[in-house]
């Protein structure tokens, strides 16, 4: 993990010598949630009332790992990340994608609970 590789440290020790260091731990159980906590409560705050378009996307990253994101586009264009899923393991079939398709509906619900602005849905591919 970058957070212990000891290039990292050594750049730390010699740029940033007051820095306090983190593990793994640390930065998968605490600094990432709370920051996820904060974006979507932020991103409940500005799709508030607005017309929306939930959107998914697929890309393959160099480590050969595929991903689809979920995003809402508001009227405003803004664009929230909605959830984000590691499909490498997974057939890329039009029914995983539905499979999907409804989980990324839900978590949005789940996410923005009470948004009260309409929402399309549209997949690129």
């Amino acid at each position: 993990m970058w957070v212990e590789n000891i290039e990292w440290l050594d750049f730390l020790d010699s740029f940033i010598p007051a820095a306090t260091l983190i593990s793994h731990h640390v930065l998968a159980n605490w600094l990432i949630p709370a920051e996820i906590k904060n974006y979507r409560a932020a991103a409940k705050e500005n799709t508030q009332g607005l017309e929306g378009t939930l959107q998914c996307d697929g890309w393959t990253g160099v480590n050969f790992h595929h991903f689809l994101a979920f995003m809402l586009t508001t009227a405003k264009h803004d664009v929230h990340t909605v959830c984000v899923y590691d499909t490498s393991t997974e057939w890329k079939t039009a029914i995983e994608l539905l499979k999907k398709n409804s989980q990324g509906q839900r978590t949005h619900r789940n996410c923005l609970g009470n948004y009260s602005g309409h929402c399309h849905f549209r997949c690129f591919r």
